[in-house]
């Protein structure tokens, strides 16, 4: 089955590749670079494939009258962005308490990584929270 894609979707679909795309060579180059040693090489390219998709996004959104994205593209980042803290909490609520508890009993002892890790959901909760209600109110 063949489908017709306008002009305006074929463009939108080649201007997505190329901001993806930046990203998508910027993040495999940091996987390889750690992967390999090259720390420093990967770091450099990485910023470079942000700062290309980045850049070429906004210029793209200057100069073509095509938009990147339309309201199916918005409501799938709405949806992907409520399953991704949803994950998240779910798993923080499920697993945090456990080691607390198993932290009081002398089973478990936390590490500065886990630490880290219960920071980071704990700052990520809060700037939802946050920006849920600014959006909810302010916005």
């Amino acid at each position: 089955m063949t489908t017709n894609l306008t002009t305006t979707e074929r463009t939108r679909r080649r201007y997505n590749g190329v901001v993806y795309g930046c990203y998508a060579v910027g993040i495999a180059a940091m996987f390889i670079g750690l992967t390999f040693g090259y720390e420093l090489l990967g770091s450099i390219v990485y910023l470079l494939g942000i700062v290309a998709g980045s850049a070429s996004s906004l210029l793209i959104k200057r100069l073509s009258s095509v938009a990147i994205t339309d309201e199916r593209d918005k409501r799938l980042a709405e949806r992907t962005s409520f399953l991704t803290i949803r994950i998240i909490v779910t798993v923080g609520l499920a697993v945090f308490p456990v080691l607390f508890v198993l932290d009081a009993a002398g089973q478990y002892t936390f590490t500065p990584l886990v630490e880290g890790v219960l920071y980071s959901f704990s700052a990520l909760g809060l700037l939802w929270g946050v920006c849920y209600t600014l959006v909810k109110y302010v916005l």
